[in-house]
């Protein structure tokens, strides 16, 4: 484990990858705090500070200055997970800003509660890892694999929490003008693309698509030919 570190660092910073640097220095770190900070949101100096730490390369005037300068970047933020409290769990963004959960859309709920779900399953992974010390690389490589798209998911949904601004109004979809060339290019579409939904049922966004210019038209009061009509019925799209 040393030389694979000691390979990592011997890359140039700007050119490390900062999620495989995070998965090293999990297999032998059992500060369980550290390692979720380290996964929220990127620290680079931190991490690069410890993993040198751990593999013994950096004398002790090059560790004081790492040391000093994670020092200086932003402090770790409070644990992320999800916390209880009487008001209902909260979030520390950054200082004192708070997200309250349930003050959050339900969209955004969804992801926390995504998130809490992926803590406990990353927390398994790592004891499974602590088990296979002694394995192969091929034996820990998809565990490494999992906990690296779980840390990509959970950084993800950890954005859009932090990113919710609860005074931004939400954007009002204007509804196209249904004129006679709009009635036009949508019979069109559908006929363009009909055959294809038939072909791959399945094709949600298509199927979207359809239904949306299928209702353009019957609000417009356009009507479809009857062979249309039964192909249409038969794809389970709304005619109104």
């Amino acid at each position: 484990m040393v030389e694979q570190i000691k390979k990592y660092l011997s890359v140039p910073e700007p050119q490390r990858d900062y999620d495989k640097g995070w998965i090293l220095l999990s297999k032998v770190c059992k500060n369980r705090n550290l390692l979720h900070r380290l996964q929220r949101k990127p620290w680079p100096e931190k991490l690069y500070y410890e993993l040198g730490k751990l593999a013994g390369r950096i004398d002790q005037a090059v560790l004081a200055k790492n040391a000093a300068k994670a020092a200086k970047t932003t402090k770790p933020e409070k644990e992320t997970a999800p916390v209880k409290v009487s008001s209902g769990r909260i979030r520390v963004i950054k200082g004192e800003n708070r997200v309250h959960y349930n003050d959050l859309p339900k969209e955004l709920q969804q992801a926390w509660d995504e998130n809490t779900l992926m803590y406990k399953e990353a927390r398994s992974l790592h004891e499974k890892l602590k088990l296979l010390a002694k394995g192969t690389d091929e034996q820990r490589q998809p565990v490494l694999t999992r906990l690296q798209q779980l840390n990509q998911a959970i950084r993800s949904n950890w954005d859009k929490v932090d990113n919710y601004d609860p005074d931004k109004k939400p954007e009002v979809k204007k509804e196209p003008v249904v004129d006679h060339k709009r009635i036009n290019s949508n019979r069109a579409y559908i006929s363009r693309n009909l055959k294809k939904l038939e072909n791959n049922p399945q094709k949600k966004d298509l199927r979207n698509r359809l239904q949306e210019r299928i209702t353009e038209l019957v609000r417009a009061g356009s009507g479809f030919s009857d062979e249309q009509k039964a192909r249409l019925k038969k794809l389970k799209l709304d005619l109104g």
